[in-house]
């Protein structure tokens, strides 16, 4: 109102309006202002406490209008490095400015999907450690702001049980998952038991299809499709496996068999961790691998270790058994040649105690040759050496050996002969099949103690091609059912028991098989337990141009003026071998001139130019038997040697033909084709 003076009197005129609405609302202004200021402390003492960190920056200009601690904290940064988006960029992103760059690309891009970012890795500037963040931004253009929240989950990635919590998520995303599992063979899922005891998979990888044969779809709402198939004799252990888990909300490991129609049975492993939901329900969390492969090659190295096992115990007792047999024998050479030495010993007991240390003699031979031949045959150095023989010639000749022994234990020794005289020819390797033969026979005799023994063959016309079927048949012991494939592996004969064990190394039976595979055939056995056994071999006629004269149908007769002629040099240290060396070649050479060293065969060839002939001992004091060859052939080409060796193992020949000698033979010497090697060379 205004004020005035009317006759002394004071007058105000003026109006009076109701301002109480207008108070009303300037009180509520001032209580929003008060609550507004109140919540912004509020709000930034949450902010300033969240683990998460917040930004706000103006997007015109990138100053930062608003930072908490969290944020720099997750970036691994000083605060104060925050208050512009570019100067935040520059530290945080320095070297690694192509996330930088596509950081900002998705920024710009105003696409929300592309504003977040799961997992970002970053080096931190000192330690050139990694860490982790997950962030997010929005825009807000209107007001010019751009608002970004980042988390730190280094922790996160570098626990395995938040990584698999993550895992979990990502699954239950569905097209995510399908697209993380599609190109995975295995099955990954999660398996439910709800209150009433029925099972589900609510979530389960395309690789159900190959574990169980069936489709996530089949299994939403039943487990019926994965019960079926589950091996009936693991069904029950496999349920008693996940009650078991569930009860104890322990994980759940088994190892089971599906069968799925049409298909191999296959092993599943299966790891899965349990978790009690609100409802009451348990559900699994896993995966299940196809271990098919890993159990073959488990069951394989436990057949393998059985084996290796067995080898092992067979070859004990083969070592006892040769022990035994190089033993027996010379405690017959040694104990009969002490008895000769005796005086007043009648000619009939010389010839009794000779006969037996020949015998003995024999027998340790066979043993040494019998390791020989397994060895070269495991080397792979045996050689087939064809040559045209005479069947019935060497049937003959076998019955009329092995008879004596047979009528000698009161056997009948029978041999028959199916085919007409002009069947009689194979070209074949004479020494195996009289290897294979000699061995049947003898072995009929030995595990026959009364009754009969024959052996026989046939010609056998067989896809075009002619085979020949010998057969050795015995009245013996026979050979248990367990044991008929067992015989022909190396070393059996000395695991087998007592009653049936006879003297001998156990490895005819490996040889003769060997053999006869060479020589394009077989062998097998038919036999009962104490009743008989009947042995056949079969082998093929061989090409005739790979023939070669055989040493038994060409036979050499020594002639009278090779002695004239032959001078030859002995390179051999032990004086027995020397005495019956010189006794064999009395009668071939001229001159016989005996050294006991390398060194010494290296001097003497060098001084005596008529030397026509070495015959070179391996093992020698010194310079061996193959330096001292090489030494020689460097100024005497010309000269025949023929390397000598009681080792005889696989390789030995190669290695004397490599060194430069013609020829190998082992010792004990055989006079005869010690005498068909000299001649073979000599008459050249």
């Amino acid at each position: 109102s205004q004020p005035r003076t009317i006759n002394n009197v004071v007058c105000w005129d003026g109006i009076e309006v109701d301002i109480t609405k207008q108070k009303l609302i300037e009180d509520e202004l001032i209580r929003a202002r008060d609550k507004a200021e109140k919540n912004e402390i509020q709000l930034n003492a949450i902010l300033e406490k969240s683990p998460t960190g917040f930004a706000i920056n103006k997007i015109s200009t990138g100053e930062v209008t608003y930072v908490n601690k969290a944020f720099a904290d997750a970036y691994h940064i000083p605060i104060e490095l925050c208050t512009n988006v570019s100067t935040f960029f520059e530290y945080v992103y320095g070297d690694q400015m192509e996330m930088a760059n596509k950081i900002l690309d998705d920024i710009n891009s105003n696409d929300p999907e592309r504003m977040k970012w799961e997992v970002v890795p970053i080096t931190e500037k000192k330690t050139k450690e990694i860490f982790y963040v997950t962030a997010s931004n929005m825009m807000l253009r209107k007001l010019d702001l751009m608002i970004s929240t980042v988390t730190d989950i280094t922790s996160q990635v570098r626990n395995e049980g938040e990584l698999k919590k993550a895992k979990e998520k990502a699954e239950e995303s569905g097209e995510k998952f399908r697209k993380l599992s599609a190109n995975v063979p295995d099955l990954i899922f999660q398996f439910t038991r709800r209150p009433d005891g029925s099972y589900y998979v609510p979530i389960a990888s395309d690789g159900i299809k190959n574990v169980f044969g069936c489709s996530p779809e089949d299994v939403l709402d039943s487990f019926e499709p994965i019960a079926k198939v589950i091996h009936p004799e693991d069904a029950d252990r496999v349920i008693s496996d996940i009650e078991y888990s569930a009860t104890h909300l322990a994980y759940f490991t088994s190892e089971f068999r599906v069968q799925i129609p049409g298909r191999e049975i296959q092993w599943i492993y299966s790891r899965s961790t349990p978790e009690k939901l609100d409802d009451g329900s348990i559900t699994w969390y896993g995966f299940n691998v196809n271990i098919t492969q890993r159990k073959k090659i488990e069951d394989e190295l436990i057949k393998a270790k059985e084996k290796a096992e067995e080898s092992d115990r067979l070859k004990s007792a083969f070592l006892a058994n040769m022990s035994h047999e190089i033993r027996t024998p010379m405690n017959g050479i040694l104990g009969f040649t002490n008895l000769l030495l005796q005086p007043d010993l009648s000619g009939e007991e010389q010839e009794k105690y000779i006969d037996i240390i020949k015998k003995s003699g024999d027998r340790m031979l066979t043993t040494v040759n019998d390791i020989i031949d397994i060895s070269r045959i495991e080397a792979g150095l045996e050689e087939l050496n064809a040559s045209e023989i005479n069947i019935n010639e060497q049937m003959n000749y076998l019955y009329s050996f092995f008879k004596p022994e047979a009528e000698k234990k009161g056997i009948k020794l029978v041999y028959k002969n199916e085919l007409a005289e002009k069947e009689h020819g194979i070209v074949t390797d004479p020494d195996k099949f009289n290897s294979i033969l000699t061995n049947l026979i003898k072995n009929a005799i030995k595990y026959t103690e009364k009754g009969v023994v024959e052996f026989g063959y046939a010609l056998i016309n067989k896809d075009q091609t002619q085979e020949l079927k010998f057969y050795i048949k015995d009245t013996g012991i026979g050979i248990p059912k367990n044991r008929q494939k067992a015989i022909f592996d190396r070393f059996v004969q000395a695991d087998i028991e007592d009653i049936q064990a006879k003297q001998g190394s156990g490895l005819g039976l490996a040889i003769s098989k060997a053999y006869a595979e060479m020589m394009g055939g077989n062998i097998w056995v038919d036999s009962k337990e104490g009743k008989g056994s009947t042995f056949y071999f079969s082998i093929k006629q061989m090409p005739v141009s790979k023939a070669k004269p055989s040493i038994i149908d060409n036979q050499i007769k020594e002639e009278e003026n090779l002695r004239e002629k032959l001078n030859i040099l002995v390179v051999e240290d032990d004086e027995t071998s020397q005495q019956f060396i010189s006794l064999v070649l009395e009668k071939l050479a001229n001159k016989i001139i005996m050294v006991q060293s390398g060194l010494e065969a290296v001097e003497i060839s060098k001084k005596d130019t008529e030397i026509h002939l070495i015959l070179m001992d391996i093992q020698l004091p010194g310079m061996n038997g193959y330096e001292a060859t090489k030494e020689i052939r460097k100024f005497n080409k010309e000269v025949i040697i023929i390397a000598q060796t009681a080792y005889a193992l696989a390789g030995d020949k190669e290695k004397a033909i490599e060194a430069g000698c013609n020829d190998y033979i082992t010792k004990p010497i055989n006079q005869e084709e010690l005498v068909y090697l000299i001649k073979k060379y000599w008459e050249k």
